[in-house]
């Protein structure tokens, strides 16, 4: 059964600063292939929310990449999945 998907305050501030950085940083073209990813990536998660690797400090979160720069965090819940704020790689290593 698909999972509702809940973004935390934080994690929508970081999407919405992703996406203002690169509307003015970058070809129009790279901030909507950046938006479908994620949006394909969650899109698979809610049916297959296991699918990330659990992170090495908290058990119940779970990690995968959108784009070799950035990790999309999550937390698996019965009826619902929690966005958390996303990662930038270099920070998280």
């Amino acid at each position: 059964m698909a999972k509702q998907v809940i973004w935390t305050n934080n994690a929508s501030q970081d999407l919405q600063q992703i996406i203002e950085y690169l509307k003015n940083d970058w070809p129009q073209a790279v901030c909507f292939e950046f938006v479908e990813r994620i949006e394909r990536k969650i899109s698979i998660l809610v049916l297959q929310p296991r699918l990330g690797r659990k992170t090495s400090k908290h058990s119940t979160f779970r990690r995968t990449l959108i784009t070799p720069d950035n990790l999309l965090i999550y937390s698996v819940h019965k009826n619902h999945l929690i966005i958390h704020p996303l990662k930038d790689t270099w920070q998280s290593k």
